[in-house]
């Protein structure tokens, strides 16, 4: 039951994840209602994945605790450190997602930690589905959308540093 429950939040989390992590690129390429509001409603999306990754460590902290046996099968304490970054960003990204904290670190530190972080986020995810991938079909669409969403925001990027490059010059 715990196993099954660490999944369902790490599924849940991931599509939270990635649609917040796309939705600015989603909205520019690919404008409609549904995109707008995607973009509009990301940070409320970032909270809930953050709410859900924080059910996701709850499920593993009891699992560690009901069968640390089982637990610790293929892990080290140190190869947990990649992870625990990872959820250090998640909840410094929740924490400067409201608007007095967003101000007090003031705009430059906010993106870098938001830029940092979705990275970190990102990696982390295609690093857990990816080494399931090569034991179960189940995790290689979700491989193909972290790429798919990986090049959205790439051309999404370029496209518009082009346009911006074009107004500079024009």
């Amino acid at each position: 039951g715990i196993r099954a429950a660490i999944r369902l939040t790490a599924r849940t989390s991931f599509v939270l994840f990635i649609t917040a992590f796309t939705a600015s690129s989603l909205a520019q390429t690919f404008p409609s209602p549904t995109t707008q509001w995607l973009r509009i409603n990301r940070r409320y999306l970032g909270f809930a994945f953050a709410f859900s990754h924080l059910v996701h460590l709850i499920f593993i902290i009891l699992f560690v605790r009901l069968d640390p046996s089982n637990f610790w099968i293929g892990r080290t304490p140190t190869s947990l450190i990649p992870a625990s970054i990872t959820y250090v960003f998640i909840f410094a990204m929740a924490a400067t997602s409201f608007n007095r904290t967003a101000k007090a670190i003031g705009g430059t530190a906010w993106k870098w930690l938001h830029w940092l972080g979705s990275y970190a986020i990102f990696i982390s995810f295609a690093a857990a589905f990816g080494g399931r991938a090569a034991k179960s079909g189940f995790y290689i669409p979700i491989l193909v959308l972290l790429t798919a969403a990986l090049l959205l925001r790439v051309f999404t990027r370029f496209r518009r540093a082009k346009i911006t490059g074009s107004q500079a010059t024009g």
